[in-house]
């Protein structure tokens, strides 16, 4: 009996010192938000630090100050990522234009997205004491690579979240269960106007949401429908209405501009290898363990 006892009372204050941790190191985001962004790091492009937040917070800063989030000639982003700048400009309602605050609010979600890890990793693993999904939790929040991004306010941050949102509620997906694909529906298109790139995570909401209905040949068909199909064709409808309101040239443009390189097949091999490098600067932990984790039978 004493056994048992000592052994709860050691889990409980585990439990609770892991908490505490977690919330000492959300907390420490918001600790000098006006300091730069680390130069000489290993971003795609390094000065995309001083660039970045300004592009996507363009429109919500433009309206706050001027009445009009359109700037004609200008490059205006929002036109294709509206989700961003909606969000933000309604922070700027009541906060009025700061970079301190958009910084604070991706600090926010980037908390918010600590809740929906711990909920999703609880329903993968069924464990009672929920201990891998506080190491989870843990990780997420301690990792140097997180801090340093959530910091900013870019659009890695939402789709994380938006992300991270996804994989659960497609673990709520089933035959029976109507909600959760229209709700993986909805939310695929919003990950999509939030930031483009997003595309390449539709296949693992995918893969979660058919592996919850079973891997059945009928759950093949919903999965694919609900996080490909009807997305795309809200994307596309998204795009349509801009065009109708006068604002296709810019939303050309931004894809213009934003438009990838073509593939090189000469540099496949220094391309792999500079990926993984910036895969082990994102964590030098965590990133072995997933190639692990994924190539495991």
């Amino acid at each position: 009996m004493n056994l048992d006892l000592n052994g709860w009372l050691a889990r409980r204050w585990i439990r609770i010192a892991i908490w505490s941790a977690v919330c000492v190191l959300s907390a420490s985001k918001f600790l000098y938000l006006s300091a730069d962004f680390p130069n000489y790091s290993l971003w795609m492009i390094d000065q995309a630090k001083f660039t970045d937040e300004g592009w996507w917070a363009s429109a919500p800063v433009a309206h706050a100050l001027t009445g009009h989030w359109h700037v004609a000639g200008d490059y205006n982003p929002a036109v294709a990522l509206p989700v961003w700048p909606i969000l933000l400009g309604m922070v700027f309602h009541f906060t009025g234009v700061s970079v301190i605050v958009a910084r604070v609010l991706n600090i926010a979600i980037s908390i918010a997205t600590l809740g929906i890890v711990f909920v999703l990793v609880r329903r993968a693993t069924n464990a009672r004491t929920g201990t891998p999904a506080l190491l989870a939790v843990l990780l997420l929040s301690a990792s140097p690579f997180a801090f340093v991004f959530n910091r900013l306010a870019i659009l890695e941050t939402p789709i994380v979240f938006e992300f991270c949102l996804l994989l659960l509620v497609a673990s709520f997906a089933s035959a029976k269960r109507i909600w959760p694909l229209v709700a993986l529906t909805l939310l695929t298109a919003a990950m999509l106007l939030t930031k483009t790139t997003s595309a390449l995570l539709v296949p693992a909401v995918f893969w979660m949401a058919w592996s919850a209905m079973g891997l059945r040949p009928a759950g093949l068909l919903r999965a694919i429908a609900a996080v490909a199909v009807l997305p795309a064709v809200l994307v596309k409808g998204y795009a349509a209405l801009v065009a109708a309101l006068g604002y296709g040239a810019d939303y050309q443009y931004f894809f213009g501009v934003n438009a990838m390189p073509d593939i090189d097949w000469s540099r496949t091999f220094s391309t792999l290898s500079n990926f993984f490098q910036n895969c082990i600067w994102i964590d030098r932990v965590l990133y072995p363990v997933g190639l692990l984790s994924w190539s495991r039978p």
